[in-house]
């Protein structure tokens, strides 16, 4: 509730879903309603594709992240950085700082203890289309992480 009222214009909806039936049928009236134009840095504006993808990350591309996530995080115990993933319908760029644990002690002549955890302090994936549209994903940092836990 504002101060003074709704603001003039305003819908008043309530419930769960805003006064939509169903979870789809809001995102459907959003996706109507709006169009995502993002500034970046102040200094360039990013429009996300037109036919309103969603792309779907899977296993392969979480995978091949944490590939590279573990080559660029080498033996620190902290990271800040981006890893870049090239796929058939997009390219992706995980931008990350992170804070990278490790079991056990190091040993001379032995190498890098693995990766026990790692905690996010900040992340984002990007995905851009072929066309070079940004466009919205469904990545989150859980499976990622059990990506790279894996491969220790």
């Amino acid at each position: 509730m504002f101060a003074g009222g709704e603001p003039a214009g305003a819908e008043r909806r309530s419930g769960r879903f805003g006064g939509w039936k169903t979870f789809p049928e809001m995102c459907a009236k959003m996706k109507k309603e709006s169009d995502f134009v993002e500034t970046v840095s102040g200094d360039r504006e990013v429009t996300f594709a037109t036919d309103r993808t969603v792309i779907a990350v899977d296993w392969q591309t979480y995978d091949e992240v944490a590939r590279l996530l573990e080559e660029a995080i080498g033996e620190a115990g902290y990271y800040n950085g981006s890893v870049m993933v090239k796929r058939p319908a997009f390219e992706g760029t995980l931008t990350a700082t992170l804070i990278v644990y490790r079991t056990g002690v190091r040993l001379a002549g032995e190498g890098v203890p693995p990766i026990s955890d790692v905690v996010p302090v900040w992340w984002e994936f990007e995905t851009v289309n072929t066309e070079g549209d940004e466009v919205l994903n469904d990545f989150a940092f859980q499976p990622l992480r059990r990506a790279l836990l894996a491969r220790g």
